[in-house]
Parts: structure tokens; sequence; C-alpha cells
């Protein structure tokens, strides 16, 4: 999905430049004729200048600038209504997204509002609360727009798309932890789709806020979904990644330790497994030490199950004894090429150069010409790197 938005971004840039004339006009017509308090209003002025919160209650709505963004979120309504595919519905209706998105945040309270209009296509609902963190000037009312699609995002009956843009294009984006209570409502909910639940989970792995680490470990003894239950503990490492919280580590360990002790053929082997490689991952991600003793444990073991992502965490917590135990693998010729490969990526990205004259001498005997030259870049690049 997001690498969708990237696309829908592009296209939109792209005729953007061929109607940029008629788009500027409109920037330059509204600007001359609002009465928006955020653009004229002296007091408005002053708050800019002190860097405080400007109040979308206290906006001074200019009637002409409404109907304008009413029209032209018309418009890409009645492109949205002629196709249900998400690609498609970008051609639909291009000069009218452009249009609004030029006039900028002088468009924001009724952008708002249509957001809200349920009788609004699904499709341009989403199209509109993609557009918010890239409205210039958003930063102002950031926290009052994500009150207001908080809101939205609570109502068990709003479409699923629009829940799951709230929660990815809007919050991830905007990064704030004041959207943290309305996810972890959904999140707690089990009523809502998993589809939902995970959407609001997600958002975790970009906002870093340790209000969210009980919540997350709740999932993972307690959603029904496996899904959920993995993107919980990806975004418990991010957050204990850029917050240095450990109250994650604990329950973690525990999975990985679960992972080692299930048997191959068990009912639950599989969300086990896939657990546990979440849990390796994440440990691996804020360097948890005392996570080594089972990846080292992990290497010496016949069970091959999450056996890359173990090389890639000791790679990332580094270390003496790390580097050897990734050398063995690295040199040990009835593992897979992938494997060695990973074990050579993982040496590597530790920056170590003393790791150089081993990696390269290994690496000569690949049979894979596509990773003898991927490693070959990597080498020449910690080779190059300062110390």
């Amino acid at each position: 999905m997001r690498n969708l938005l990237l696309i829908v971004l592009l296209v939109c840039f792209l005729l953007g430049m061929a109607t940029r004339a008629e788009a500027e006009n409109v920037k330059k017509e509204a600007e001359t004729t609002t009465t928006v308090g955020a653009i004229t209003n002296e007091e408005s002025k002053t708050n800019v200048e002190n860097k405080e919160h400007f109040h979308l209650a206290k906006w001074k709505r200019d009637k002409e600038i409404d109907e304008e963004v009413r029209k032209l979120i018309g418009e890409m309504d009645i492109g949205a209504r002629t196709t249900d595919d998400l690609i498609s519905y970008v051609f639909a209706s291009p000069l009218a997204s452009m249009k609004l998105y030029n006039m900028g945040i002088i468009a924001l309270p009724e952008m708002l509002d249509q957001i809200k209009n349920k009788k609004l296509h699904r499709h341009t609902r989403f199209d509109l609360i993609s557009h918010l963190p890239l409205t210039e000037g958003i930063e102002d009312y950031k926290r009052e727009v994500i009150d207001t699609l908080g809101k939205i995002l609570l109502d068990e009956d709003e479409d699923t798309l629009v829940r799951n843009g709230i929660c990815i294009y809007a919050f991830e984006e905007f990064k704030d932890t004041s959207a943290t209570p309305y996810l972890i409502e959904v999140m707690e909910n089990k009523n809502n789709p998993d589809k939902v639940r995970w959407a609001a989970t997600h958002a975790f792995v970009f906002i870093h806020d340790e209000k969210a680490i009980k919540p997350l470990l709740e999932n993972i003894k307690s959603d029904p979904s496996l899904d959920v239950k993995r993107i919980s503990i990806s975004a418990l490492g991010a957050i204990g990644r850029e917050t240095n919280n450990r109250e994650m580590v604990k329950p973690l360990l525990k999975i990985v330790e679960k992972g080692e002790i299930v048997e191959k053929g068990a009912s639950n082997y599989f969300e086990i497994k896939t657990l546990q490689y979440h849990a390796i991952s994440s440990l691996g991600a804020i360097k948890e030490e005392s996570v080594m003793p089972l990846l080292f444990e992990k290497v010496e073991s016949k069970d091959r199950a999450n056996f890359d992502v173990t090389i890639e965490a000791l790679g990332n917590i580094g270390g003496a004894k790390a580097k050897k135990v990734l050398i063995k693998v690295l040199k040990d010729e009835k593992e897979s090429e992938f494997i060695r490969v990973k074990a050579a990526k993982a040496l590597l990205e530790t920056k170590d150069k003393s790791v150089i004259p081993e990696v390269e001498k290994t690496v000569s005997g690949f049979k894979n010409e596509g990773f003898k030259k991927m490693l070959g870049n990597s080498i020449e690049q910690l080779k190059n790197s300062e110390d």
C-alpha cells in the first residue's frame, strides 16, 4: 500500500507539471481572496512568530474557498466512482486533485469536513487523508488534525480503507504521540477488523511512544491475529531502539526460548517460529546482548528455521564471539550460499575492517555472480569508509 501511494504521488507530480500554470493560478486566486486566519489574521501571524499552536475552531472560514474545495473534491469523487481500483482512480480526476493540493493549508478546514463525509467514495476520502501530512503548514495544526482523524478511526462503522489510511498514511507520517490514545483504543477493541488492528499496531513502528509498550505486549498474549502479534513485536523493537527502553526484552527472550523448544510438526509450530523470527529481529535491532547465548545455541543446532534472521541479529549486536561464529558460518561449505551471503553481509555491517580479508577470500569462491558483485561493492564501501 505504501508503494501504491508513491505511485499515486509520482503520477500526480507528472500531471501537475503539465498543468502547473493553471494550478498556480488557482493557488494565487485563493491566496488573494481568502480571509482564513492562518493566512491573513494578524493574531495568527503573531502565533507563527511565537511558534504557538493555531486552533481550527478559531479559523475564520471563507465561503468562496470552502466552495472551491467542495467543487474540486466533488470532481475527484466522480472520478473515484468510475473505478473500484485505487491506481486507476489516480487517472480519473488528476486536475482536480492537483488544484486542491496546490491550494495548500487554506483548504484544510473543508478538507477535514469532507473526510468525515461518509457519502464520498472511500478512495476519495483515502486520497484526502494521505495528502494531509504533505500539506504545507500542517505542522501548526497537526494535533487538531489528529484529533479529528482519531474520532473517525474509533468509529467501528467506518470504512476499513479509510481507517487504515488514517493509521498508516496520516498518523505514521505525523509521528506524533498525540495519536497514541486513539491507536491503543483501536488495538484493544477486538471487535475491530484484523486489518484495522494491524494498521493501528503498525503505526508504532514509526511512533516511538513508550506508553504503547504494555498494550503491544498484551497484543502478543491475547490478540487473535498472528499478523497483529508479529507487527507488535516489530513495533516493540522500533520503540526499544529509539528510546532505549528495555521493558520488552524479557518477554521477547521468552519467545525466542520457546521457539527453540517447540518441535517441528507441533500444531503451533508455525506461529511460534513466526513470532520467534520477529523477536530475534527486534532484539538484534536494539542490540540486546542477553540474547546472544540463544543465538549461538541456534547456530549450533540442526534446526535451520529462522537461521537467516539469527545471522542478521548477530551482525547487528556484534562483538568478538559473534564475529567468530559468523566467520565459521561463512566458511562452512555445507551451508547454503544464501546463508553464507547473509553471514558475509552481517560481518561487513559490523564495520570491522579486520573481517575484509576472510570475506574477500570466501566470496571469491561463490557461484552466484549477483551475490559476488553485491558483496564486492559492500567490501569496497567498508574499505573506503573512515575508521
